[in-house]
């Protein structure tokens, strides 16, 4: 008897963990943000189809392509900077956020801006999916990472001046590469 109510609950446990995840599956995935600037609920296959399509559609917008993708594993995460050259690359001051599934070699993202000017963007591909640029010794980066118009990066994070792109219409072209 003793064998048949372990075993009743820990049926229990998981049909409520199950429960438990369907339903915070369906309370999550019913608002989606354009810019997909959250956690896991928004790294949806149908939220990031419909954000790129919406985006592609907007006045002003950035086309980005990111090479030197080793691997397929997580996502690549492109936070939007403004033209301020003392917030450039620091924490909380970007201005929009897109994520996309990570593909192998070579993958294009749509950035909508919200008007013509001069942008910065830093990415970086979360291989785990824990929603931070994981960090090593010294604070370098774990992950692979890169910056707009790829200047070079030896100690520090690179100038805004080296990384701005000027947005004037839709789809301005942008390309990445990651660093290993």
């Amino acid at each position: 008897m003793h064998g048949q109510q372990q075993g009743f609950l820990l049926m229990r446990k998981l049909t409520f963990g199950v429960c438990l995840a369907v339903c915070l599956a369906v309370l999550t995935g019913s608002g989606m943000a354009k810019n997909l600037d959250g956690g896991p609920a928004d790294v949806v296959p149908e939220a990031i189809a419909k954000a790129q399509a919406e985006c592609r559609a907007q006045p002003y917008s950035m086309l980005i392509t990111v090479r030197n993708i080793r691997e397929a594993k997580g996502f690549l995460t492109m936070d939007i900077h403004g033209d301020d050259p003392a917030t450039f690359l620091k924490k909380g001051t970007k201005i929009g956020r897109v994520r996309v599934w990570a593909t192998k070699g070579e993958t294009q993202a749509c950035a909508p801006v919200p008007h013509p000017g001069l942008y910065g963007v830093g990415i970086y591909q979360d291989k785990n999916a824990n929603f931070i640029l994981d960090k090593g010794l010294f604070g370098i980066p774990a992950e692979p990472y890169g910056v707009s118009n790829d200047p070079p990066m030896h100690f520090g994070l690179p100038k805004f001046a080296d990384s701005a792109v000027k947005v004037e219409g839709p789809l301005t072209p942008v390309t990445i590469t990651l660093h290993n």
